[in-house]
Protein backbone atom coordinates (compact mmCIF):
# COMPACT_ATOMS: atom_id res chain seq x y z
CA UNK A 1 0.00 0.00 0.00
CA UNK A 2 1.21 3.28 -0.94
CA UNK A 3 2.27 5.46 2.20
CA UNK A 4 1.41 8.81 2.24
CA UNK A 5 2.83 11.59 3.84
CA UNK A 6 3.47 15.45 3.20
CA UNK A 7 4.69 16.67 6.55
CA UNK A 8 7.10 18.48 6.33
CA UNK A 9 5.44 19.89 3.43
CA UNK A 10 7.62 19.17 -0.12
CA UNK A 11 8.25 22.75 -1.60
CA UNK A 12 9.56 22.16 -5.13
CA UNK A 13 11.67 24.83 -7.30
CA UNK A 14 12.21 24.86 -10.83
CA UNK A 15 14.81 27.64 -12.79
CA UNK A 16 12.00 29.90 -12.42
CA UNK A 17 9.89 28.69 -10.09
CA UNK A 18 8.64 27.84 -6.53
CA UNK A 19 5.50 25.44 -5.89
CA UNK A 20 4.91 26.12 -2.08
CA UNK A 21 1.65 25.76 0.54
CA UNK A 22 -0.64 28.01 0.23
CA UNK A 23 -1.56 30.65 2.92
CA UNK A 24 -4.16 32.77 3.83
CA UNK A 25 -1.70 35.49 1.97
CA UNK A 26 -3.14 34.34 -1.42
CA UNK A 27 -6.90 34.75 -0.37
CA UNK A 28 -6.96 37.18 -3.54
CA UNK A 29 -5.23 35.00 -5.92
CA UNK A 30 -7.19 32.03 -5.18
CA UNK A 31 -10.43 34.23 -5.29
CA UNK A 32 -9.68 35.37 -8.72
CA UNK A 33 -8.34 31.66 -9.81
CA UNK A 34 -11.59 30.12 -8.59
CA UNK A 35 -13.63 33.00 -9.91
CA UNK A 36 -12.21 34.35 -13.61
CA UNK A 37 -14.50 32.81 -16.24
CA UNK A 38 -11.26 32.33 -18.36
CA UNK A 39 -9.47 30.27 -15.91
CA UNK A 40 -12.66 28.20 -15.33
CA UNK A 41 -13.99 27.67 -18.87
CA UNK A 42 -13.80 23.94 -18.58
CA UNK A 43 -13.64 23.22 -14.66
CA UNK A 44 -16.92 22.72 -13.02
CA UNK A 45 -16.53 23.68 -9.19
CA UNK A 46 -17.89 26.01 -7.04
CA UNK A 47 -16.89 30.14 -7.66
CA UNK A 48 -15.98 31.53 -4.47
CA UNK A 49 -18.79 34.55 -3.42
CA UNK A 50 -16.26 36.23 -1.64
CA UNK A 51 -12.88 36.50 0.01
CA UNK A 52 -14.17 34.84 3.18
CA UNK A 53 -14.88 31.64 0.60
CA UNK A 54 -10.99 31.23 -0.73
CA UNK A 55 -10.13 31.62 2.68
CA UNK A 56 -12.23 28.56 3.85
CA UNK A 57 -10.90 27.11 0.56
CA UNK A 58 -7.23 27.65 1.60
CA UNK A 59 -8.18 26.13 4.97
CA UNK A 60 -9.64 23.28 3.50
CA UNK A 61 -7.19 22.65 1.27
CA UNK A 62 -4.43 22.65 3.96
CA UNK A 63 -6.02 20.59 6.17
CA UNK A 64 -6.20 17.44 3.73
CA UNK A 65 -2.64 18.28 3.24
CA UNK A 66 -2.21 17.74 7.44
CA UNK A 67 -4.10 14.95 6.67
CA UNK A 68 -2.54 13.46 4.57
CA UNK A 69 -5.10 12.52 1.64
CA UNK A 70 -3.97 15.40 -0.88
CA UNK A 71 -0.65 17.71 -1.96
CA UNK A 72 -1.60 20.87 -3.49
CA UNK A 73 0.97 23.72 -4.27
CA UNK A 74 0.68 27.54 -5.16
CA UNK A 75 2.76 28.36 -8.18
CA UNK A 76 5.09 31.19 -7.99
CA UNK A 77 7.74 32.78 -10.08
CA UNK A 78 11.26 32.53 -8.36
CA UNK A 79 11.78 36.59 -8.34
CA UNK A 80 7.79 37.10 -7.48
CA UNK A 81 6.12 35.32 -4.35
CA UNK A 82 2.93 36.40 -5.64
CA UNK A 83 0.66 33.03 -6.52
CA UNK A 84 0.06 32.51 -10.67
CA UNK A 85 -1.77 29.39 -10.56
CA UNK A 86 -1.52 26.39 -8.69
CA UNK A 87 -1.10 22.61 -9.14
CA UNK A 88 -2.09 19.22 -6.94
CA UNK A 89 -2.44 15.55 -6.69
CA UNK A 90 -5.36 14.34 -5.41
CA UNK A 91 -7.67 11.38 -5.28
CA UNK A 92 -4.44 9.74 -4.12
CA UNK A 93 -5.91 5.60 -4.30
CA UNK A 94 -3.18 4.31 -1.14
CA UNK A 95 -4.55 0.73 -2.50
CA UNK A 96 -4.07 1.70 -6.54
CA UNK A 97 -0.71 3.81 -6.42
CA UNK A 98 -3.08 6.55 -8.19
CA UNK A 99 -3.29 10.18 -7.40
CA UNK A 100 -5.10 12.48 -10.25
CA UNK A 101 -3.18 15.41 -11.01
CA UNK A 102 -5.15 18.98 -11.27
CA UNK A 103 -3.84 22.63 -12.47
CA UNK A 104 -4.96 26.29 -13.38
CA UNK A 105 -2.80 29.07 -13.99
CA UNK A 106 -3.58 32.98 -13.91
CA UNK A 107 -4.78 34.25 -18.00
CA UNK A 108 -1.34 36.81 -17.93
CA UNK A 109 0.91 33.94 -17.05
CA UNK A 110 -0.35 30.89 -19.88
CA UNK A 111 1.72 30.22 -22.90
CA UNK A 112 4.79 30.92 -21.04
CA UNK A 113 5.84 27.42 -20.27
CA UNK A 114 5.20 28.02 -16.59
CA UNK A 115 2.97 25.12 -16.10
CA UNK A 116 5.05 23.14 -18.03
CA UNK A 117 7.80 23.67 -16.22
CA UNK A 118 6.04 23.29 -12.31
CA UNK A 119 3.93 19.73 -14.19
CA UNK A 120 7.52 18.48 -14.62
CA UNK A 121 8.54 18.70 -11.37
CA UNK A 122 5.29 16.75 -9.72
CA UNK A 123 5.07 14.52 -11.91
CA UNK A 124 8.84 13.83 -10.66
CA UNK A 125 7.43 14.21 -7.15
CA UNK A 126 4.60 11.46 -8.04
CA UNK A 127 7.07 8.82 -9.13
CA UNK A 128 9.73 9.35 -7.20
CA UNK A 129 8.69 10.47 -3.96
CA UNK A 130 5.01 9.96 -3.75
CA UNK A 131 5.65 6.46 -5.34
CA UNK A 132 2.39 6.42 -7.39
CA UNK A 133 2.67 3.78 -10.61
CA UNK A 134 -0.22 6.24 -12.28
CA UNK A 135 -1.47 9.55 -12.73
CA UNK A 136 -4.67 10.56 -13.78
CA UNK A 137 -5.91 13.66 -15.71
CA UNK A 138 -9.39 14.79 -16.31
CA UNK A 139 -10.01 16.97 -18.42
CA UNK A 140 -12.40 18.87 -21.06
CA UNK A 141 -12.33 17.50 -24.61
CA UNK A 142 -12.39 21.19 -25.60
CA UNK A 143 -9.47 21.64 -23.41
CA UNK A 144 -7.19 21.57 -26.40
CA UNK A 145 -4.28 23.44 -24.34
CA UNK A 146 -4.11 21.02 -21.34
CA UNK A 147 -4.41 17.74 -23.70
CA UNK A 148 -1.49 19.48 -25.74
CA UNK A 149 0.34 19.40 -22.45
CA UNK A 150 -0.17 15.80 -21.04
CA UNK A 151 1.07 14.64 -24.48
CA UNK A 152 3.92 16.34 -23.94
CA UNK A 153 4.69 14.30 -21.38
CA UNK A 154 3.74 11.03 -22.55
CA UNK A 155 0.14 10.76 -21.04
CA UNK A 156 -1.78 8.56 -22.93
CA UNK A 157 -5.55 9.24 -23.68
CA UNK A 158 -6.98 6.19 -21.74
CA UNK A 159 -10.85 4.87 -22.74
CA UNK A 160 -11.66 2.14 -20.39
CA UNK A 161 -11.59 4.96 -17.77
CA UNK A 162 -13.56 7.39 -19.98
CA UNK A 163 -16.09 4.45 -20.43
CA UNK A 164 -16.45 4.64 -16.80
CA UNK A 165 -16.26 8.06 -16.48
CA UNK A 166 -19.46 8.41 -18.77
CA UNK A 167 -21.48 5.88 -16.33
CA UNK A 168 -21.21 8.69 -13.89
CA UNK A 169 -22.44 11.31 -16.59
CA UNK A 170 -19.22 13.03 -17.47
CA UNK A 171 -19.78 12.60 -21.10
CA UNK A 172 -17.68 15.97 -21.90
CA UNK A 173 -14.51 14.33 -20.09
CA UNK A 174 -11.33 12.84 -22.09
CA UNK A 175 -9.12 10.87 -19.51
CA UNK A 176 -5.37 10.85 -20.09
CA UNK A 177 -3.22 8.50 -17.84
CA UNK A 178 0.91 7.78 -17.22
CA UNK A 179 2.34 4.90 -15.72
CA UNK A 180 5.47 4.29 -14.39
CA UNK A 181 6.11 2.64 -17.97
CA UNK A 182 5.66 5.53 -20.14
CA UNK A 183 7.27 7.72 -17.31
CA UNK A 184 10.86 9.13 -18.59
Amino acid sequence: MLTVNFSPFPNLKTDRLILRRLTIEDENEIFFLRSDERTNRYVDRPKPNSLEDARNHIDRLNNGIDNNEFIFWGITLLINPALIGTICLWNISKENYTAEVGFDLMPGFQEKGIMKEAFSEVIAYGFESLKVRRLVAWVNYENTRSISLLCKFNFIRDKTEEEKANQIELANMVIYTMSTTNYS
